[in-house]
């Protein structure tokens, strides 16, 4: 089902990508240092590495999410958090 929907609405999933991609801009801080930037490319490894090891798919989210209704967080390692694609799917944009 998943597929068949994306498929049919391209360009709602092209907005939304676009849409999550300039947040994860306008929520990277300025000050964010090389390292930090290294942390950051670790952790989404660290799922790849994982998925492979264990056969199910890992995404890495936000703790508190870049465009949450009520509280915005930033593009930092340490929001970051390494979930099983189910989980991260049921949680949303949900912060907790």
């Amino acid at each position: 089902y998943g597929k068949a929907y994306r498929e049919a609405n391209r360009g709602k999933r092209a907005a939304a990508q676009a849409k999550r991609k300039a947040a994860k801009l306008e929520r990277s801080p300025n000050w964010t240092t090389p390292e930090e930037y290294r942390k950051i490319q670790d952790v989404y490894a660290t799922a790849q590495r994982m998925g492979e090891l264990f056969g199910i798919q890992y995404h890495v989210d936000h703790i508190v999410p870049l465009q949450g209704q009520n509280v915005s967080g930033l593009h930092l390692a340490s929001n970051l958090q390494i979930l099983p694609a189910s989980l991260n799917l049921q949680k949303g944009n949900r912060h907790g």
